[in-house]
């Protein structure tokens, strides 16, 4: 988000609240330089700071009656504020949040009060002065109109941007299962069959049965998340005890040992691209292990789960005569770092003392 934009957004949001105070306190020195002269021309001053006290929570109320009171405070012949700057408030909130007629209705209520005091406290300008107002209420109601325009045109250019960016998830989802799907439901096939046929190495071919399985599942998940498809992401800390023991077997299978814990302190409701992102980081992490250590390295891994956030920490035997960066390993961290870091999280890797670490705290998100 740039700044221009940010600014946009947060005017949007607190623009009115800002205005309210300003307006006040320029109504309170009105007040001040121009006191009242009896009560009647106290309490209309006192609605007007009311209602601009009002304005932000109840802005077409609170602007409907400033402007009634403003022109009832007008027919009063009584010296007293002048009560302009409520009264351009009001005319543009109105001119945001009310339809065009409702909001020209009020205009000209206020413009014919003023335009009935101009004529009997001072007639000879009753046309300069009346067309002077006239024209500063025609400009807030326009600016009011104007504000709002706007603001549906940011907004409809942001739904543009969601739909621009939801088509380009669905068309690398098609891309993404077309490119590996077919050779993912290949290998399982294959692999199955030859697990039947060939009984010396059965159980090589049934883990690469799995692997493969468990790899077009993963597949499936990520499809559906780009697609916008996806199911309820379900149970995390039963998720990641899942990955674990699936992912356990393969560094075992290459003589390479560690320690693999879990700590639940909480059962997060957690949206799906949470947990896809918990769960493929979980996989690279294992992945990482087979990249770095030979046979006879070890390595940990820990997970600490609560109810705010999921801590991920990798240690292990780093094998400097196994490049890592042939492997591809930094660039498909760097990925989970971003994404990660968008989420409001953190991450960190390198190598230290001989050893590989990682660690990523990951910030849940109820669903």
């Amino acid at each position: 988000m740039n700044t221009y934009t940010f600014a946009q957004g947060f005017l949007e949001r607190h623009g009115l609240g800002i205005a309210s105070i300003i307006v006040l306190l320029l109504s309170c020195i009105d007040v001040v330089l121009s006191v009242p002269e009896n009560v009647y021309v106290w309490v209309s001053a006192l609605v007007e700071i009311i209602c601009i006290i009002l304005m932000p929570w109840l802005p077409q109320i609170a602007a409907a009656v400033l402007l009634l009171n403003y022109s009832l405070a007008a027919l009063i012949p009584f010296h007293g504020p002048p009560m302009f700057w409520g009264a351009w408030l009001s005319l543009a909130v109105l001119g945001y949040y009310a339809p065009l007629g409702f909001s020209a209705i009020f205009m000209t209520i206020a413009s014919c009060a003023r335009m009935v005091q101009i004529a009997v406290v001072i007639p000879e300008y009753v046309i300069a002065n009346g067309a002077t107002i006239i024209g500063t209420f025609v400009v807030s109601l326009v600016v009011g109109k104007t504000i709002r325009i706007n603001a549906e045109n940011r907004r409809l250019k942001e739904k543009e941007r969601e739909l621009e960016d939801t088509h380009r998830r669905m068309r690398s989802a098609v891309l993404l299962h077309d490119a590996l799907s077919g050779k993912l439901s290949f290998l399982i096939l294959f692999s199955g069959r030859q697990a039947e046929n060939d009984a010396a190495n059965r159980e090589n071919w049934r883990i690469i049965e799995a692997n493969a399985t468990q790899g077009l599942q993963s597949l499936h998940q990520v499809v559906d998340l780009l697609d916008g498809n996806g199911e309820d992401p379900g149970d995390l800390p039963a998720a990641v005890q899942v990955i674990i023991r699936q992912s356990e077997a393969k560094p075992k299978m290459m003589g390479i040992t560690g320690v693999s814990r879990v700590q639940i302190d909480a059962n997060p409701n957690i949206n799906e691209m949470l947990m896809t992102e918990i769960t493929l980081f979980l996989e690279e992490i294992y992945a990482n292990i087979l990249k770095h250590c030979r046979t006879g390295a070890t390595y940990s891994v820990y997970v600490h789960i609560t109810r705010s956030e999921v801590v991920i920490s990798q240690i292990d035997d780093f094998d400097s005569r196994k490049e890592s960066q042939r492997h591809g390993v930094s660039s498909r961290l760097e990925q989970h770092r971003r994404l990660v870091e968008s989420m409001g999280g953190t991450m960190s890797y390198g190598i230290e003392d001989g050893n590989w670490h990682c660690r990523v705290v990951i910030p849940l998100v109820s669903a």
